[in-house]
């Protein structure tokens, strides 16, 4: 009996738990102008105005290394198991190892590097420039790198005048994203799709605005592209191609969107008057759920991985982090007083980024919807705070009830039998009673049979003179 209450109190207290630890700060120590997580393993690199690269292993507040640049960093990418990434400084696009320092540097004459990318796997890696042209390189060792193509190139079936279009359309392009099969690319009225391997054109959407953000699954099979007012997805599924769309509620609202690295699950962040986090698988439109926030974050930012959501921002007192299931379940929210500007996940973490430090949380033990943590509970401080004070006492109550083995008052539920300690006992004389029932003195503790009438009757105990009345 003690061990199953104190499992229930155990039991009870589980939801309540705190989903957040304290995170691990990780500062920068100048201002962080770009930075990048693994997917796969929460490696996290950050780049700065004073050209310094840091390179932080998943949880840990001191990096694991450091490049220096002669410039600020203005992009940098990391491979999904942290190996490699590529970071832009200037006029340099350069490939680093985790270990080894610069593996291939690159410097085209008149041109300027704007986004770079880099696959899941870290081999293949590309960059678009000022000129409006994207190149890629295949990296096999450090002595032997490879140029790829370079598009929009001579060997495709377009006219000069074509070529140049094309480039006068991502001369001022930064959204650059890789998968394992396509290279997507944004300019201005143009989504550009190409294969991977040779550059070639697969298609060429027209947009209806000005492209916001860009996301592409690991496989290349889903591409999600936002623009103010609504949230473009095209998918890529075994040679055939769908599109759908969809449009914010409110006119020009789209904060943000994100895309788990699996593809199975899309994010769009959108609304003026409320904010609101809306769900989908990527082969349907319709929306798989909305979860509306409580207070509006400032500058609210979006991440999605494969099993959840993370919302991030300017609370003001207000949480500024807040974690969701896959399903749109509220699993965790904290007040991080400093608020964030990006927010990333990487392995089992969730990082933010506030402009000047990273800070890295651990994500709950218990995720999903099926986790202690997916409950609809008020998930404010004060209000959590007080929660857990009741259920605490509650919980202490039960326990320290039945595992200091208290007994019952006149009334309680039917006792072990026990040897009656010394001394006489009371004696009542059962009147149409249903049998007996042996309990316990509050006071003495020393123990009694009484008939069962099943109405009050006036007990008195013989030990030590105690009387009062129970319904038994």
């Amino acid at each position: 009996m003690k061990r199953g209450v104190l499992l229930l109190a155990l039991l009870l207290l589980a939801p309540f738990a705190s989903a957040f630890g304290a995170p691990v700060e990780q500062d920068v120590g100048r201002t962080i102008t770009t930075w990048d997580v693994a997917t796969e393993t929460g490696v996290t690199v950050t780049g700065d105005v004073g050209g310094n690269l840091l390179l932080f292993a998943p949880g840990e507040a001191e990096p694991e290394s450091e490049q220096l640049d002669e410039n600020h960093i203005d992009d940098v990418v990391v491979s999904a198991d942290g190996e490699r990434f590529v970071a832009i400084s200037g006029k340099f696009l350069t490939l680093y190892g985790r270990t080894g320092g610069p593996l291939s540097h690159h410097d085209f004459a008149g041109e300027i590097p704007l986004a770079a990318a880099i696959s899941p796997s870290g081999d293949y890696y590309a960059a678009a420039y000022d000129s409006g042209n994207v190149r890629l390189w295949w990296f096999l060792n450090k002595d032997d790198v490879r140029l790829k193509w370079e598009f929009p190139g001579s060997e495709f079936d377009y006219s000069d005048e074509q070529r140049d279009e094309v480039r006068r359309g991502l001369n001022a392009t930064s959204l650059l994203e890789m998968s394992s099969d396509y290279i997507a690319m944004a300019g201005k009225g143009k989504l550009y799709v190409v294969l991977r391997n040779d550059g070639s054109l697969k298609q060429a959407y027209p947009l209806d605005g000005a492209a916001h953000q860009l996301e592409i699954s690991d496989d290349g099979g889903t591409l999600c592209l936002a623009t103010q007012g609504s949230l473009s997805t095209y998918l890529f599924n075994g040679g055939n191609e769908r599109s759908w769309r969809f449009e914010s509620p409110e006119q020009d609202s789209v904060h943000a969107i994100g895309l788990a690295p699996d593809g199975g699950l899309l994010a769009v962040l959108h609304g003026s008057s409320s904010q609101v986090v809306t769900g989908f698988t990527p082969d349907s439109s319709e929306p798989a759920w909305d979860f509306e926030l409580e207070a509006s974050l400032i500058g609210p930012v979006l991440a999605v991985s494969d099993s959840h959501v993370a919302v991030a921002g300017w609370g003001l007192g207000e949480p500024d982090l807040l974690l969701l299931s896959a399903g749109g379940k509220l699993l965790a929210s904290t007040v991080s007083g400093a608020g964030a500007s990006s927010v990333q996940f990487g392995g089992e973490r969730v990082v933010t980024n506030n402009g000047d430090a990273l800070a890295s949380y651990a994500l709950p033990v218990a995720g999903g919807d099926s986790g202690s943590f997916a409950l609809d509970l008020p998930v404010d401080a004060r209000t959590l705070g007080l929660a857990v004070a009741a259920l605490l006492l509650l919980a202490g109550a039960v326990g320290a009830f039945f595992y200091l083995d208290i007994d019952l008052p006149f009334g309680g539920g039917a006792l072990p039998p026990a040897p009656l300690p010394g001394g006489a006992v009371l004696k009542v004389r059962p009147v149409g009673a249903a049998g007996t029932v042996t309990i316990a003195c509050p006071g003495c503790g020393a123990r009694m049979k009484v008939p069962k009438l099943g109405r009050a009757q006036k007990v008195k105990c013989g030990e030590c003179g105690l009387a009062g009345t129970a319904e038994i």
